[in-house]
């Protein structure tokens, strides 16, 4: 099972040193996102991380100019990303292996046309970060949906699933057969992150 980590949307005085180590301690995925960054300060941003993990980097908005700049594993559509006109020709170039997006309901996945490499699906459990945002997502669903793609004999693309993901929910993920799940409350919220992501890491391969 894929591990992705989504960065915190504010800044951490420690957090690109906290991301170097959790790349070489395994983390294979990690989602760069910031409120209110400019194109300058992802590339700074980027240009503070190991050059050997920037393969393991996706974008979201406001850095996806420097996708061919620091040769990136890809970008993150947001639902109003999706919806730009200007933003889909910006990245057109961009394969759709390696374009993903966020859902929050299993219908909105089998009535989306594009060919994402991976989508997410949130929230599937209780948030850690945000006491308000509660499980919605009936993980029941995943099997129905890959049903309905073979159906129409489109390829499905691989489900991650966010909101809410610690060590103990992994085994429930991989029981329902998730290809990947998303971390962030639980790595962010912990003063011991390289310790949880370990355990995250040792849950996801057990």
């Amino acid at each position: 099972m894929e591990i992705i980590l989504l960065s915190p949307e504010g800044f951490k005085w420690d957090e690109v040193a906290i991301v170097n180590r959790l790349f070489h301690a395994g983390l294979q995925r990690y989602h760069l996102r910031k409120k209110g960054f400019s194109i300058a300060d992802y590339r700074r941003y980027l240009s503070c991380l190991d050059e050997a993990y920037l393969p393991r980097v996706v974008l979201h908005g406001g850095g996806f100019g420097l996708y061919d700049e620091f040769d990136l594993a890809g970008i993150h559509l947001s639902t109003a990303d999706r919806m730009n006109g200007d933003i889909r020709q910006q990245i057109s170039h961009v394969p759709s292996a390696k374009i993903s997006t966020s859902f929050h309901a299993w219908s909105e996945i089998s009535h989306d046309s594009t060919d994402y490499g991976y989508v997410f699906i949130s929230p599937v459990f209780d948030s850690i970060s945000k006491t308000s945002y509660q499980a919605a997502v009936d993980l029941r669903g995943l099997g129905v949906l890959r049903r309905k793609f073979e159906d129409k004999e489109r390829h499905c693309p691989r489900i991650v699933a966010l909101g809410g993901v610690d060590s103990p929910h992994l085994p429930i993920l991989k029981q329902y057969k998730f290809d990947g799940a998303a971390i962030y409350g639980a790595i962010w919220k912990s003063a011991h992150p390289d310790a949880v992501f370990e355990r995250i890491l040792a849950a996801a391969h057990y």
